[in-house]
């Protein structure tokens, strides 16, 4: 049966002479970094010593090599993941996130896939000509034709006033498309009401026309960007990240090769 236990056994110890090897050679140790190996050693030193106690072996230097065994596996292991781990923070600090980067690589690799496939779904048409800008309307001035019309009547001038006020309050409340709609329809309108009533509605679209040039433009919206447009955005930063993945990765291997100081 002993036979069975020397490989388990001879692989323990070359890992645990690689481990010092990398404990003593593969970092350099400030006073910092020394606290915390010798702190590493009291629970350690304390299993060793619980296992040591617990154990049923007769003599007592037996007791004491299973315990000193126990502690250097334990101290062993425990030393090398926690200097492993402060080497990597180091290295992210000094060389760049290895680990962030490629996050981020994978999330923007996984976008570029999705608006490719998205391209496909939605092929850009031609554009067609876009309709004129609320900047290229041209607005007459109607002051003359609420004048004109308001003082046509003496015996009628307070009635059309207060129909005035009551035009301007109901425009006010449109906005500037709302309002240009409107003209539309009165404009076609104008041709088939009858003589006397093509005055009021003639004063009526005047109204709206002041309101409309009262009221401030609103801001031109920017086109949303196109599939095609985000896909080369994504394709160009997916490039960007693989040099910079490149960049960090050279900038490691550099840094794998010396002595980092833990401290």
């Amino acid at each position: 049966m002993v036979e069975y236990l020397l490989l388990p056994a001879a692989g323990l110890v070359l890992l645990g002479v690689l481990a010092v090897q990398f404990l003593v050679h593969g970092v350099t140790y400030g006073p910092r970094a020394r606290r915390a190996m010798l702190l590493l050693g009291v629970p350690v030193a304390a299993a060793g010593f619980l296992v040591g106690v617990l154990s049923h072996l007769r003599p007592l230097w037996g007791r004491v090599a299973v315990g000193g065994v126990v502690a250097v596996v334990c101290y062993l292991g425990l030393a090398t993941g926690a200097v492993l781990r402060w080497r990597l923070r180091k290295l992210a600090a000094l060389g760049g996130d290895v680990t962030a980067l490629r996050q981020r690589l994978a999330a923007r690799r996984r976008e570029v896939e999705a608006l490719f496939w998205e391209m496909a779904a939605h092929p850009e048409r031609p554009s067609v000509a876009a309709m004129p800008a609320e900047s290229a309307v041209q607005v007459p001035d109607g002051t003359a034709v609420l004048h004109a019309w308001r003082s046509a009547d003496p015996a009628k001038m307070s009635v059309r006033a207060v129909l005035m006020d009551r035009w301007r309050a109901e425009f006010a409340r449109c906005s500037r498309a709302e309002l240009l709609r409107r003209a539309r329809v009165l404009e076609a309108a104008s041709g088939d009401v009858p003589e006397d009533e093509r005055d009021a509605l003639e004063a009526r679209l005047a109204t709206l026309w002041l309101v409309y040039a009262a009221l401030p433009e609103a801001p031109a919206a920017e086109p949303a960007p196109s599939p095609r447009s985000r896909w080369d955005d994504a394709r160009r930063d997916v490039a960007r990240l693989q040099a910079e993945m490149a960049d960090v990765l050279r900038q490691h291997g550099i840094l794998r090769r010396r002595r980092l100081p833990l401290d």
